[in-house]
């Protein structure tokens, strides 16, 4: 999914129900522990995003509540 970033900082997502829009400072990025991905929490939506999207959102202001998450086991090499 893409969230578009505009010059004055606000975030607009095309969802199904039609566009959604917030301040980049309302938005929040996370991390989804099941998929390894990152999220935005924008207007109650749950969004998948691209590492790259969470870099561009935070540095737009958005909250960053991303957490490393590092694999488990014996035979990890991390």
């Amino acid at each position: 999914m893409t969230i578009t970033i505009d010059a004055d900082k606000s975030c607009w997502y095309e969802s199904p129900e039609g566009a959604e829009h917030s301040p980049a400072e309302r938005v929040e990025v996370i991390t989804d522990h099941a998929s390894r991905m990152c999220m935005a929490l924008m207007n109650g939506l749950r969004i998948a995003i691209t590492s790259d999207e969470a870099e561009a959102l935070v540095a737009a202001g958005a909250k960053d509540s991303r957490e490393l998450l590092r694999a488990g086991g014996s035979e990890s090499i991390i």
